[in-house]
């Protein structure tokens, strides 16, 4: 899983997530389908580790599994308009929470304001009388507006009638507004999953765009849109309406005007500095574009509430503003703005590119008593942060170079363990193509600690995995469990192919040389 989808998954799915499970990908004993279970915590790799209504604890893999994050109930239940507010002359019950709806809640202020009108209307005096034309002229417009006229003006004071305060009420929300504050949440969520180059762009732009419209909209004009939207005529509720933005765009998007211009293809990697994690980490130029429009959406959906204030809107318009420019903007640009560190994000501090490309053609091998890495160091050798990942991006290096040039072989895998405590288990031979074989290797060896390649006497590829620790009872110690890979290329008469001659050459007989002089030093 990359890094994207570790961090991704820890904010998608905290503890007490209820999840659906769909299926289960390669288990021996899969938990049923349909099975509802509960997120306990997500770990340092992205694994979402499981409570399942069945007794069982098996953990989901994000991208392998396919589950679903179940509703609420609440959720389920059809919109209805009511408003929330404080009684402040409610006495010994001023901190209780009253619902009601628009019309029920108008009429109770309009007799407030009718009592101000009439306690004027005995005085003699000028003032007294301007008060109470004053009053019942308020009385006479507000029982003439409609809902939204009388939720702006009134409850939200957006206008110069006096404070509803001055009546004995304190507005706390409107029910159109925790709708649509929730839907935009939603929406936001959808947006989050697929803020990765393998998706698809012009569904995340057009998803942040509808976001960037809702928010603008007024009441009546955001349930006028479900009602264009809504072809099934379902009951009005979040998840539907959420749906039915969510299919709009999936099936308008290939005419998405706004078409994803930059290239996704771009091989340069970026190094920076992750304030989240203090520590200096490395991402292709794609993943970390989709790092950068991940945060900004987080920074805008901090912005929503149930009663979003101009200062609220505004930032969250500009965060939004933020993931679509940097989500279409051409990748010179992109890479001058991050240059410059022109970008609004100071959790991410652009450090240094360097082009994949321009270096795949360069391996270097590392000769170690006699064996030739691929990497600068041993595992066992690295001691600090930095050099693991500069172990880890050495591999990755070769991984790529194969990748790109040397022929997707048939390839036989020879497994076999090399510590005591398993030596003596037969691991079966197995078969791949040479540009899945790592890769595959990764998804499902024990590699608890990490990882070697190097290239053996014979020319063989060797991965060694470095997995779980265990207690090796004849000697009582706790041994690691070690296992080789040796991967062996053939051609198309099944003859083996030397790995090491395709790709390094002459350079074959300076390796040797090495090595001897090693074992010789070795030896001596």
């Amino acid at each position: 899983m990359d890094e994207n989808k570790k961090e991704l998954s820890k904010i998608w799915f905290p503890e007490g997530t209820k999840i659906k499970l769909n299926h289960m990908n390669d288990q021996t004993k899969p938990v049923p389908e349909g099975t509802i279970g509960t997120v306990k915590f997500v770990d340092d790799e992205g694994t979402i580790h499981m409570q399942w209504e069945n007794g069982s604890s098996l953990a989901l893999i994000l991208g392998e599994d396919d589950f679903e994050v179940v509703e609420e109930n609440t959720m389920e239940k059809p919109f209805s308009r009511t408003i929330l507010y404080y009684k402040n002359f409610a006495f010994g019950n001023n901190d209780q929470v009253y619902e009601s709806s628009i019309k029920e809640l108008k009429k109770e202020i309009e007799t407030r304001w009718f009592y101000h009108a009439e306690a004027n209307i005995n005085s003699k005096d000028e003032e007294s009388y301007k008060n109470f034309i004053d009053w019942t002229r308020m009385v006479i417009q507000i029982h003439d507006m409609d809902d939204e006229e009388f939720v702006d003006k009134i409850l939200k004071r957006h206008s110069n009638y006096p404070p509803i305060e001055d009546v004995g009420f304190r507005f706390i929300n409107d029910g159109c507004d925790v709708f649509k504050s929730e839907v935009l949440n939603h929406l936001l969520y959808e947006a989050q999953k697929i803020t990765c180059p393998e998706e698809n762009m012009n569904v995340l732009g057009m998803i942040i765009e509808k976001c960037s419209d809702l928010i603008d909209m007024s009441n009546e004009q955001f349930f006028k849109t479900y009602d264009k939207l809504n072809n099934e005529n379902k009951e009005l509720n979040i998840k539907n309406y959420t749906n039915a933005i969510l299919k709009d765009v999936k099936e308008n998007a290939s005419y998405n005007k706004y078409t994803i211009v930059q290239g996704y293809d771009n091989k340069t990697n970026i190094e920076f500095w992750n304030d989240y994690n203090e520590r200096v980490e490395e991402l292709d130029v794609n993943h970390f574009r989709a790092k950068l429009i991940n945060d900004y959406l987080q920074f805008a959906e901090n912005n929503i509430g149930s009663n979003m204030d101009e200062e609220e809107k505004k930032s969250f318009k500009g965060w939004i503003k933020c993931s679509l420019d940097f989500l279409k903007m051409p990748y010179q640009k992109f890479a001058e703005s991050i240059e410059q560190n022109k970008y609004d994000n100071e959790f991410l501090v652009f450090k240094k590119f360097h082009d994949k490309n321009s270096e795949l053609k360069t391996l270097k091998l590392t000769s170690i008593d006699g064996t030739a890495y691929l990497t600068t160091k041993m595992l066992g050798d690295v001691t600090n942060q930095e050099d693991e990942i500069k172990h880890n991006n050495e591999i990755e290096h070769f991984q790529i170079f194969l990748n790109k040039y040397v022929p997707d072989y048939k390839c036989y895998i020879f497994p076999h363990y090399a510590d005591v405590g398993h030596k003596n288990r037969i691991m079966d031979v197995y078969n791949d193509n040479l540009h899945n074989t790592l890769e595959n290797i990764f998804e499902t060896a024990d590699i608890h600690s990490g990882i070697d390649l190097k290239f053996n006497e014979l020319g063989d590829l060797v991965l060694r995995c470095y997995g779980n620790m265990y207690h090796y009872v004849p000697d009582n110690v706790t041994l690691e469990t070690i296992t080789d890979y040796h991967i062996v290329p053939v051609d198309n008469n099944n003859e083996k192919i030397n790995l090491y001659e395709e790709i390094f050459g002459n350079d074959e007989q300076e390796l040797q040389q090495s090595q001897k002089e090693n074992d010789y030093e070795l030896e001596q």
